[in-house]
């Protein structure tokens, strides 16, 4: 097996929006701008030698949608012989792609690959979550909602877009009640809300066996009543609101306590109701935690 190494590595500056001075470069000039740099840090690679181009982005949408890897490669002059592809795993987007080419090349399947992350989220448009709130409101309320009501005669078209302007009008008038919140604190407080009511289930749910169905519907239920009452106080009113201090701090910083009482209330209420742990559980646990060579050993044969 080839080994891969890194034989350079550029990235841009940070910008801060919406006043930096990069907000209104585009993702696809910034990620050339890089290519073309790093070429410049490698004399000893021929641009003809790059076999593809992988870029990641964790929103490829407007200015960044499309295949971005390929319109980057092309502006920074890499030769059209070369392909080029845009992943998406979010926030690992760039680092899937790195991962992703040092794969190909030590499997023998490339020579050089160019791979990284571009992503401007100050230029990233709100079409595609939009899109995905619409879909999940039409799916599981209006369409049913509308659907029983109306005799099932109502095309899904119509409660489709019935969503999308409820998915669109909700968090705008909901922006007008809200203080100035920073890009950075709203993305906190956004994983807050998640931390608080996935984190305990997923993590108690894969090593915990005494896991209950009430125990882990009870901790999700905390973890997000709780977060999500902190996070209404701080945008709506802000942490200032009630003072500072710990409780200013602690409603500004929600995970803090919101998550270790998901737990605590999960494992809780867990072991009050060992009836509710799902049948099957001991044995999914050795499927997942047992090495895949491990077989169970043949009973001993009976003798009379």
């Amino acid at each position: 097996m080839k080994d891969a190494v890194i034989v350079a590595a550029v990235r841009t500056a940070v910008g801060k929006a919406p006043n930096g001075t990069l907000r209104g470069t585009r993702p696809d000039e910034l990620a050339a701008a890089v290519i073309a740099e790093v070429l410049k840090r490698a004399p000893a690679l021929s641009p003809s030698e790059i076999d593809d181009v992988i870029l990641g982005c964790a929103m490829p949408e407007g200015e960044q949608g499309l295949n971005v890897a390929r319109i980057a490669s092309l502006r920074a002059g890499v030769p059209v012989s070369a392909s080029a592809v845009t992943i998406n795993r979010f926030c690992a987007s760039g680092l899937q792609a790195i991962a992703f080419a040092a794969e190909r090349i030590m499997g023998g399947f490339a020579s050089a690959i160019l791979a990284g992350g571009a992503f401007a989220a100050f230029l990233s448009t709100a079409s595609g979550l939009t899109i995905s709130v619409a879909g999940v409101i039409d799916q599981d309320f209006l369409a049913r909602t509308i659907g029983r009501r109306a005799g099932g005669d109502v095309p899904r078209i119509r409660t489709f877009r019935l969503a999308a302007v409820v998915a669109v009008v909700v968090p705008y008038a909901a922006s007008w009640l809200a203080v100035n919140t920073s890009l950075a604190d709203t993305v906190g407080l956004a994983f807050a809300v998640a931390a608080s009511t996935f984190c305990p289930l997923l993590v108690l749910g894969v090593w915990w066996r005494r896991l209950s169905v009430a125990g882990a519907t009870a901790g999700l239920v905390t973890g997000g009543v709780l977060a999500l009452t902190a996070t209404t106080i701080t945008v709506l009113g802000g942490p200032g609101s009630v003072g500072g201090g710990w409780l200013g701090a602690l409603l500004a910083q929600p995970a803090a306590w919101t998550v270790p009482t998901a737990f605590l209330v999960a494992v809780l209420v867990s072991y009050a109701t060992p009836g509710s742990v799902p049948v099957g559980t001991s044995r999914t646990m050795v499927r997942l935690h047992a090495p895949e060579d491990l077989r169970a050993a043949d009973p001993p044969a009976r003798t009379d």
